[in-house]
Formats: structure tokens, sequence, C-alpha cells
């Protein structure tokens, strides 16, 4: 008897961490699902945001680049952090750039309003990226590739939603396809208020945050400063803020400047070529 109620004492707070590990993956996959609801809906209504702002196919195409950049950006540098902030604050994070973002694209009043607020978004689905994918990894020893595999039928999902969404309204302002986002949005934000993440897998095995990013190294840094700064001067150059006329050659050359300048402190942080 003493057996039976010491086996069912162990089963109930594996049962209890089950379905917390659960609510946080739904949580991580509905995350997921309005970031890929994001880039749907964008592409949707492109042409009637043109038509009302008057913009050509130069600023469509800025305003189509501006959601898809700053998401590896957001990727690539959230990375570094998140394990210092935590998985519960990175999707915050994440919330508040879908939220002020999508306002940002609904209520601005120019092609400015509309560039820097998908640029935000962008940033947001990227730290959601950066972050679910070691959540989820964390919150299930055993079987991650099963629900990670599930996780990411998120993406393929949202993306289908949005698109047959917009489909569906039909002739309906664009600002009620894109302002759809918010349903997705506010179930992960209130889901995120009661969520309690366990410690990353790096964390948890004792490994430290210089020996995670030694497995990077000076070589993978450095081709990251480079690309990055090399991407932000092209869009500089675009929007003709910077940069103007520089040939190729000439912008190489002086995203070198930025690498070098950042690598030598990595360098001495990490001391490592890469892994």
């Amino acid at each position: 008897m003493a057996d039976v109620q010491s086996t069912a004492g162990q089963a109930q707070p594996e049962q209890e961490k089950l379905g917390s590990n659960q609510y946080l993956f739904w949580m991580c996959f509905i995350a997921l699902v309005t970031t890929a609801f994001s880039f749907a809906s964008r592409a949707q209504v492109i042409g009637d945001i043109a038509g009302e702002f008057g913009l050509d196919e130069t600023y469509k195409g800025w305003l189509l680049g501006a959601g898809m950049w700053p998401f590896a950006i957001g990727i690539v540098g959230f990375s570094l952090v998140v394990d210092r902030l935590g998985y519960k604050l990175g999707l915050f994070c994440a919330f508040a750039c879908h939220a002020l973002s999508t306002l940002m694209i609904l209520f601005g009043p120019n092609f400015w309003w509309l560039f820097f607020g998908t640029l935000l978004v962008a940033v947001g689905n990227g730290i959601v990226e950066a972050v679910i994918n070691p959540a989820v990894a964390s919150l299930f020893k055993t079987g991650k590739t099963k629900w990670l595999n599930i996780l990411h039928a998120g993406w393929a999902g949202g993306i289908l939603l949005g698109s047959l969404v917009a489909i569906f309204l039909g002739d309906a302002p664009w600002r009620l396809k894109v302002g759809l986002i918010f349903i997705p949005m506010i179930i992960y934000g209130f889901m995120l208020l009661r969520a309690v993440f366990p410690a990353s897998e790096r964390v948890l095995a004792g490994v430290s945050y210089r020996e995670m990013l030694r497995e990077m190294g000076v070589i993978g840094f450095a081709l990251v400063i480079f690309l990055v700064t090399k991407e932000i001067m092209n869009i500089f150059a675009n929007l003709g803020w910077a940069f103007v006329g520089w040939e190729d050659t000439k912008m190489l050359a002086f995203a070198l400047i930025p690498t070098i300048v950042l690598i030598i402190p990595i360098g001495a942080y990490v001391r490592s070529p890469g892994r």
C-alpha cells in the first residue's frame, strides 16, 4: 500500500510538470503563429498600402525588405543574450515589438511610420525565433525533434491562416486585415503573464556563457558583424541617408572597419576561432 502511494505521489509532480511544459509549448506555438501571420498579411496588403500612400515599386520593395532583414538581425542578436535575460523577458520584448509596430502601421500617417513599424515587427519576429527554439528544447529533454517539428508547424499554419483570412476578407480595409494579428498576439501575451520557464540547457549543463560563445568564435562573430554592417550600409544607401553612390568595393572596405573594431574585444573574451 505504501509503495502504491509513493508511486502515485511521484506521478503527480511528473503530470503537473508535463502539463506546465505543454502550456509553455502552446504559448510558444501561438507566438510563432503571430510571427507567420505578420509575414502573410503584409504580403497580402502591400498593394492596398501602396495605393493609399502613393508608393511606387521602389518604396514597396523597401517596405517588404524591412520585414525581412531585421528578422535575421533579431535572431542573431537576441540569441546572444536570451540566456542572460531569460525566456519570459525575451517574449515580453517580442510582444512589445509586435504591439507597438502594429499600432505604428495601423495609425502611421506616412511611409516612414510604415517603414519603421515594419522594421520593428521584423525584430520582434526574430526575437520570437531566438526564444522559442531553445525554450522548447529545454522543456522536453526527450523527444526534442518531435516537439520542435510540431512547433514549426505553427509557421506554416500562421502563413496559411494569414493568407486565407486576407483572401476571405476580400475588399475589406487593409487595416482590418493587418489588425487581426492582435488576436494571436493577445492570446500569447496573456499566456505569458503566468508562464514560468525552466533554466536553459546551457545553465543546467553547467556550461559557462563564455564557453557557449566559444562555439561561435571569432570567425563566426566576424562574419555576422561584417554582413550586418554591410546590409545596414546598403539600406542607408538605398534610403539616401549615407553611402550614396559608393561602389561595392568601397562599401566592403568600409564595412571592415566596425568589424575589426568590434572583433578585437570579442576575440579577447572568447579566445577561440570557433568550432
